[in-house]
């Protein structure tokens, strides 16, 4: 947890307490049930909490290139600092990308994870990323959403517009919370579970 920086789980363990981050299980195995992750180029926005984890569970899953981008440079850059020992000894590469380079990538991403509060109550009407960005992306691209409320962001409805794959927050919700029971009971559930 002190590596992850961000913890939302905690486990009584006999005489001690443990503390878990599950939303990068959440968002991989969200992905994981649309697309394979290996040898895909991944695009990370935001590196708030949520996201802490994301690039660990993506390096370990094989992954060929992850772009990190936030709207402060600085947290984008420490993600990138954490997680490039792990990805240099995978074959992984991870770096981090301004918003005036976007544009120069959106081609090649095979999957783009908005881990921001756009969309969100209160923040509705943002998209995390320029919609002419969401433009030059390929229609096989998935795009993952952290936002479960409401279920469908600006940013999925313009994706799905542009024919583009979705997965909408609740399904990332649903996947963390049943890591977190997990970890807590020592039991896994079962899709049917998750239902």
């Amino acid at each position: 947890a002190s590596h992850m920086d961000a913890i939302n789980t905690l486990v009584k363990k006999d005489s001690r307490v443990e503390g878990h981050n599950t939303d990068g299980v959440g968002i991989i195995n969200t992905i994981l049930k649309n697309t394979s992750i290996v040898d895909k180029t991944v695009l990370l926005i935001g590196c708030g909490s949520s996201s802490q984890t994301v690039p660990y569970h993506l390096i370990k899953n094989k992954v060929k290139k992850i772009y990190v981008t936030d709207i402060i440079e600085s947290r984008a850059k420490r993600v990138v600092r954490k997680y490039s020992h792990q990805g240099e000894d995978s074959g992984a590469s991870i770096a981090s990308i301004d918003e005036k380079e976007l544009s120069n990538i959106m081609g090649e991403v095979d999957i783009l994870i908005n881990t921001t509060p756009c969309g969100m109550a209160g923040f509705e009407d943002k998209y995390p990323i320029e919609k002419t960005c969401l433009d030059n992306l390929k229609k096989e691209c998935l795009l993952v959403e952290a936002v479960y409320t409401p279920y469908e962001t600006p940013l999925l409805r313009y994706a799905k517009e542009n024919g583009n794959r979705v997965c909408p927050g609740v399904n990332m919700l649903v996947e963390q919370a049943a890591e977190s029971f997990s970890l807590a009971f020592g039991e896994k559930l079962t899709d049917e579970d998750k239902e």
